[in-house]
């Protein structure tokens, strides 16, 4: 009787180690989504800045070659 407690006893704490590495492993997972998640719209708010940048600045580049060109 106390051998069959002992190995419930054992196979309970084995079956604890187990759900306990398994939950680890989600929380690892969902951890590297979100930071992921968070390095990309990083890099997608960047890149729309610097491009928005560009824009304008050759929007200005244009408009004053275009103010060069004009006759006087």
């Amino acid at each position: 009787m106390y051998q069959k407690k002992q190995n419930k006893n054992l196979l309970e704490r084995e079956n604890l180690k187990a759900s306990f590495k398994q939950e680890m492993l989600k929380t690892q997972i969902e951890i590297q989504e979100q930071t992921l998640n968070d390095i990309s719209r990083e890099i997608h708010d960047n890149i729309t800045q610097v491009l928005s940048f560009v824009k304008l600045n050759l929007g200005l580049l244009n408009n004053s070659l275009d103010d060069e060109k004009k006759p006087v």
